[in-house]
């Protein structure tokens, strides 16, 4: 089946909703924002405030707060090493435990939430156990009571990472415990977005002390890497603009991933070029700047929980529209103020066949969503046999959720994906 898809009908897979004004950036690089409306202080009273958390601090990285922590506990517990975490995650995630002086541990996933489940940890927990982090994706796990008071009882560390998960309730009205760790995620995909930026949550005022003493440490940000960074979103924001999207853009993804879909099937994956480091990059350990607080700040409203409304509402079509079709495995139904659905994945025999059909018919989704790090070469000492962690990132198709994405298209794409299978 071919679709009647006009012009008007190709939107991006994905936009950034950020506040990315130049004037004020070019004010915040070249005056060092004489005009600051918040700081430090400031914006972590009102991250504490929405996210309900003792204590908050802000990063330039989210994924320096991983490094920060398991230092740190490490310091606290020098006999235990193991810190067990998917490995569906960013693969510096991966190189943060490593460098803290972490060993990482990798244990598969569920296929109905991506999560770890309370048996899988249970199994890979010993005495060497330092801290789980327990990824949150599309959905709340309704095993995640039953992972805290197993870990409160076992005296284990939980960091959450909370990457994609800002938009939840369940941060809104679940206090971190004093075991307890949070990282929040501010980087240009996200329902908070800035350039980059994240956050920690916590309530443990020991660990806290040795927290603000690495952060003190920090470098002054560099104005040549706030430059970058921001040349980088304005390249995606161009590419995500509706207009010339539809005009070019498209033409030549679809170009490459006919002609050349092996080559470029997960071309827009945010997360290339995996790397083992042997050292923290330099960078990240450098302070977040005014720039970054200003637009987080801007953001930082009711509107996350607006977005995130209208997102649940598109993935209910989704899972409706295509609950029947058999060779489709769907995220468990859950439509919870507590899940977030920054996209659709659905998991598909014949994925890659899929994808080219739809992307025949002018509708853009992707193959990529994170990386399986447990098939990755740097990091080939840590492998294990993962058998759910290969079969999603094998066969996961991600379908787009985000507020501006006519439902239109959303019944469209069912349509067609029923017409593949059948």
């Amino acid at each position: 089946m071919m679709s009647n898809c006009k012009l008007t009908d190709i939107y991006p897979r994905q936009k950034l909703y950020g506040n990315y004004n130049s004037k004020d950036f070019l004010k915040s690089i070249f005056l060092k924002n004489l005009d600051k409306t918040y700081n430090k202080k400031k914006i972590e009273k009102k991250i504490k405030s929405i996210f309900t958390s003792k204590y908050a601090r802000i990063l330039n990285h989210e994924r320096i707060g991983f490094y920060i922590i398991i230092k740190n506990l490490l310091k606290l517990n020098p006999q235990k090493k193991e810190i067990i975490l998917s490995p569906y995650t960013i693969w510096d995630v991966v190189n943060m435990v490593i460098l803290a002086g972490g060993k990482p541990i990798f244990v598969d996933i569920n296929k109905k939430d991506f999560t770890i489940s309370s048996a899988t940890l249970k199994k890979a927990i010993n005495k060497n156990t330092l801290a789980i982090i327990f990824t949150h994706y599309h959905i709340l796990s309704n095993e995640i009571d039953i992972i805290k008071n197993y870990l409160d009882k076992k005296k284990i560390f939980l960091i959450e990472d909370c990457a994609i998960f800002v938009g939840s309730d369940y941060l809104k009205y679940n206090k971190p415990k004093k075991n307890q760790f949070r990282l929040l995620s501010f980087g240009r995909s996200k329902f908070v977005s800035s350039i980059s930026g994240g956050a920690i949550l916590l309530s443990n005022n020991k660990v806290l002390e040795m927290i603000d003493k690495d952060l003190s440490q920090l470098s002054s940000p560099s104005k040549i890497w706030i430059i970058s960074y921001y040349i980088k979103t304005l390249k995606l924001l161009l590419f995500s603009n509706t207009f010339l999207f539809r005009a070019l853009f498209f033409w030549i993804l679809k170009f490459l991933h006919l002609a050349y879909y092996n080559k470029f099937a997960r071309i827009g994956d945010n997360d290339p070029n995996p790397k083992l480091h042997i050292d923290l990059p330099k960078n990240y350990l450098s302070d977040i700047s005014d720039y970054q607080i200003n637009i987080i700040n801007k953001k930082l409203n009711k509107t996350i929980y607006k977005d995130k409304i209208t997102r649940i509402s598109n993935a209910k079509i989704y899972y409706n529209e295509l609950k029947n079709i058999k060779k489709l495995t769907l995220l468990k139904k859950s439509f919870s103020q507590s899940d977030v659905y920054i996209n659709y994945p659905i998991l598909c025999k014949e994925r890659d066949n899929l994808h080219k059909f739809l992307i025949q018919n002018n509708y853009d989704c992707s193959t990529y969503f994170y990386k399986d790090c447990n098939s990755l070469k740097i990091f080939k000492k840590f492998n294990k046999k993962l058998n759910n962690v290969k079969y999603v990132n094998n066969n996961i198709l991600v379908l787009p959720t985000y507020p501006d994405y006519p439902k239109k298209n959303i019944l469209n794409i069912c349509k067609l994906i029923r017409s593949f299978y059948a």
